[in-house]
Parts: structure tokens; sequence; C-alpha cells
């Protein structure tokens, strides 16, 4: 059986989110150049001119700005005003400032690795953008080694394993790209992690005889899900998924998880039990300890899964501060989720003005308040 000595992480959509902060800037350029074609031409000459620019400018966010100022110059036939290129500069100016979001669980899983390995950091793209984000992740600390390259390919990675005297045998690479994190490895191991926002991509498959050990998850949440029900079901072969768990049992088996294995599994634990509470309360009709439980929930998951937002952080405290609010939690509704409240209906006009008021003032954002009305659960129609 091979013995890993040492693991490597890719950095961009492994460790932090990246991937979204060109779609989105690739979607206002898109908006920009609408009178001169759609969003999907504007994206394919955009993607043209980045790979015909890669051997000029690389890979990172300077390249991407250059090649949408270029794009913008061929769509209009050279009648992009200053203004719209002067956009275009701010927007990779902000792409280069924005905060590094951690993917989910990503410091535990690198903190927990690191006491029993060495663990390499190897990313390609701009050496200062890398440099800049790596040591504002804080993660620089956990890495023994960090390599930043121009491209990731057989002769990179021979010549970096070399370096450090590293087996590709004994070598465990993590990443959520096939193409740049496994396949020009030849025979190692790879642990896939393919981002949910990631474009796909074709190169992205597993070739027949490559000799890979990989294993394929969506993402973070997934893989530590995977490993919190392993070490359960090691102490509790009846508990195959935490639905199977308690909050006392949990208590029990706390001694074999991780300090964020544990709050994470609280949260999912606990959520569950809420669930059925809430059924209890609606049942006798109690909103303000509905209510409770709404809110409950939502620090749950912003302190225990850590799956909230400074955004929706804000959104909450808005519409739990109004009166006649008995409570609030979040929910998916996109990019950047949404925030359900339970108001007294006699309440609801005051509570949009003053929770869209109080967001505003506290985020600077304007957001968008609507009130709905609970219905009846979907069932089957009979048009007879």
């Amino acid at each position: 059986m091979t013995t890993i000595s040492v693991i490597g992480f890719d950095a961009d959509d492994t460790l932090w989110q990246n991937e979204q902060f060109f779609r989105f800037t690739e979607k206002r350029f898109a908006e920009m150049l609408s009178d001169h074609a759609d969003h999907g031409d504007v994206a394919a000459r955009l993607l043209e001119a980045e790979r015909k620019n890669l051997a000029f400018y690389g890979y990172g966010i300077k390249g991407f700005t250059l090649s949408m100022v270029e794009t913008a110059v061929e769509l209009t036939g050279g009648r992009i005003g200053g203004h719209e290129i002067g956009q275009i500069v701010e927007w990779g100016r902000t792409m280069l400032s924005s905060p590094v979001e951690l993917l989910p669980g990503v410091e535990d899983v690198v903190a927990e690795l690191g006491k029993e390995y060495p663990l390499l950091l190897i990313t390609k793209g701009d050496l200062f953008d890398q440099e800049s984000k790596l040591a504002r992740s804080g993660l620089g600390g956990y890495f023994r080694h960090v390599e930043i390259v121009r491209e990731k390919d057989a002769t990179v990675y021979s010549t970096i394993l070399g370096k450090h005297g590293i087996a590709p045998d004994n070598f465990l690479m993590v990443g959520n790209s096939v193409r740049s994190d496994g396949i020009c490895l030849k025979k190692t191991n790879l642990i896939y992690l393919p981002l949910e926002a990631s474009l796909p991509k074709a190169t992205d498959k597993f070739p027949e005889n490559t000799g890979f050990t990989h294993y394929n998850v969506n993402n973070w949440r997934e893989a530590e899900q995977r490993a919190i029900n392993r070490l359960i079901r090691q102490r509790d072969p009846a508990a195959h998924t935490l639905r199977d768990v308690t909050p006392a049992q949990l208590e029990a088996h706390r001694s074999a998880l991780s300090e964020g294995q544990y709050r994470r599994a609280r949260h999912v634990v606990s959520e569950i039990a809420r669930v059925a509470r809430a059924v209890e309360t609606l049942e006798r009709g109690d909103l303000a300890a509905l209510g409770a439980l709404m809110s409950e929930s939502y620090r749950s998951a912003r302190d225990d899964y850590g799956s909230s937002s400074p955004a929706l952080d804000a959104m909450w405290a808005a519409a739990t501060a109004q009166p006649g609010c008995y409570g609030a939690r979040y929910s998916g509704g996109g990019e950047a989720g949404a925030v359900v409240a339970l108001v007294e209906a006699s309440a609801v006009s005051d509570f949009l003005m003053g929770a869209a008021a109080a967001y505003q003032h506290a985020s600077g954002r304007e957001g968008a308040f609507f009130p709905v009305e609970a219905v009846t659960a979907a069932g089957v129609w009979n048009s007879q």
C-alpha cells in the first residue's frame, strides 16, 4: 500500500474562492457591451483573448483585465470610450483587493493535516497576486514550502518534487482541476475537489489507465461530512449519517472529532431537532416560540457551520430589530442567500420600511424586502 509522506494543495478554488470573482466581473463586462454582442458572444471572445494572451500575461487578474480591454476594443470597432476603459481597469483593481474568502472547513482541514504531514502549496498565477492572497488568507503558516508557477505541467511538477526530494508515489495532491492538479502527475494520488461554481472543462475527465487513486467530492463540506460520518460510525455502527445521531450521542462522540468537525456536526444535529420542535410550535400556534427557533437556527448556521456572510448578518440584524418580528433565519437564495423573517401580520408594512432602512444604514447597500404568505404544502393536482 502506498504511503503518503507529503501533501500538496492547489490554492485558487481549492483553499479560497476565486472563480466567482471572474464570473461576476465577466457578467458586468457583458452588460457593458450588450449593445454590441450578447452575453455568450462576449464571454466567448473574452475567453479567446485570454487564451491568446496567456503567453504574454500569464494567468490571473491582470491578464484577465487586459484581455477585457482588448475584447472591448475589438467588439466596438475601436469606439470604446475612455470612461468604459477606466471602468474595466477599476473592476480589475476591485478583484485584486477583494477579501480572501476561505472555502468552508479549509482551515480546519489544513491545520489537522499539517500536524501529521509536511504541506506544500503549488499554485499558478501572478506572483504578486498569489503571494498577497496567501498572506491575507492566514494559511501561510501551515505550509512548509510554497511554489508559485506560471503553468502546471509534468515538467513543473517533476522539478518541484525533485527539488524537495519527494517521490511521486508518496505525494498526494489536492485540487479542483484534474488537468492541472492531477493529469500531469501521471501516476500519483489525487483528491479531486471540483468547485460547483467552476465552469465545466472538457479536459476535467479521468482517462483510463492513468494509475490515479482519486476521491471525487463536490466541496469541502461534503468531504468533511463523510469524514464525520465515518468517525462516528466507527464508534456507533448504527449511526450511518448525522440524522441517526441525537444531541446527547454527539456529545458522547465529541472526542473523536476535531473542534471544527464537532461544531459543524452540532449544527446539523441541532437543526434536525429544531425542525421537530418547530412542527410542535406550529401545531399549538405558538409564533413566538417558532420565531425563537428560527433565530436559533440562524445563529447556529452562522457560528457553528460558518455559512453566513457579513451581508446576511446585517440583514438578519436589521430584520430582528424591527417591532413585530418574532425571529428570522437565512435560506439559500442565490449567490448571497436570503433572510426569511416571521412577522406579525399587522406590522408587515412598518417592518418592510424599517428593515430596509436599517440594512442600508448598516451595510451601505440597498436590500430587497418583500412580503410573502405561508400557504399549504404542494400536493397532487387532480383535474377531474
